[in-house]
């Protein structure tokens, strides 16, 4: 029941703030698949839109501790997938980010109707 109740304090820190990532880090110890909390950061700047303003850190810093860990944690075929899916992640928050031109055709202003 011990896991469960980690698993279940882990995932809540996204509603408590990362102010209890110390307690649960305390109480329970890091997660073996997220030692540093750069997924649970990552999944939070998503829900809370500051993926769009706050650069990549967390998911770059993820993506690093899947490509260091070893196999027992992270198995081979398991750690490309995951990478996978963080840069893939992370390709459509840049997606998302305005780019110069687009800020460009927002200032136009809006063609009269015909």
């Amino acid at each position: 029941m011990i896991p469960r109740l980690a698993a279940c304090c882990y995932w809540a820190i996204l509603e408590t703030g990362p102010d209890d990532t110390n307690g649960t880090k305390r109480v329970f110890g890091a997660p073996h698949d997220d030692p540093n909390f750069f997924r649970l950061e990552s999944v939070g700047e998503r829900a809370r839109g500051e993926h769009r303003i706050k650069p990549m850190r967390p998911g770059k810093e993820y993506e690093n501790e899947i490509r260091s860990a070893p196999p027992t944690i992270w198995p081979a075929a398991m750690a490309a997938r995951a990478r996978a899916l963080i840069w893939l992640r992370m390709g459509k928050n840049a997606a998302e980010l305005p780019s110069a031109r687009r800020k460009k055709l927002a200032k136009l202003p809006e063609t009269p109707p015909l």
